[in-house]
């Protein structure tokens, strides 16, 4: 058991232990699967070439991508984004689910749809530069990666 009640695998909290003395872009994100921890290298190419925006970049590109994304969680219930605001960021969603919605002119939610983990959200808005055409929740607890706009268009502007 970790510290938090947790069962885990043998040797997985010595592995945690020597994450803490790694500069954050080399370690494995942690990931819970049902009651044991698992790790999932975020530079591997077959994870980001299974997102179609991604997919003919080479290996090295794929590499700095990696450095670029950012982990996140969104608690069930928490607004990622709102209608109309910048599109600075793109999420790939790995874990959980996010519901795109609108409010109608009569005040009620109108339900787009849920996007489930392997979907990319809010790369048009980072392409672009329109802002969010819609609010994006968390269903439920979710998780994955942000590259940040800024970030992204420097990358794609130095690798045509």
């Amino acid at each position: 058991m970790d510290g938090a009640g947790r069962k885990t695998r043998p040797g997985a909290l010595n592995f945690l232990a020597a994450c803490d003395s790694l500069p954050v872009w080399q370690v494995p994100v942690i990931l819970r699967s049902g009651d044991t921890f698992m790790a999932e290298i975020n530079k591997s190419p077959a994870f980001w070439r299974s997102f179609p925006i991604f997919e003919e970049f080479s290996k090295e590109l794929i590499a700095e991508v990696a450095t670029l994304a950012q982990w996140r969680r969104w608690p069930s219930g928490t607004v990622i984004f709102q209608r109309g605001d910048e599109g600075n960021y793109m999420i790939l969603v790995t874990e959980g689910r996010i519901k795109l919605s609108l409010i109608t002119a009569q005040g009620k939610e109108l339900s787009l749809r849920h996007l489930e983990p392997g979907t990319l959200l809010g790369e048009m808005a980072v392409l672009d530069g329109a802002p969010r055409s819609a609010d994006a929740t968390a269903s439920i607890n979710t998780e994955g990666y942000v590259i940040g706009k800024g970030e992204f268009m420097a990358l794609i502007t130095r690798n045509p």
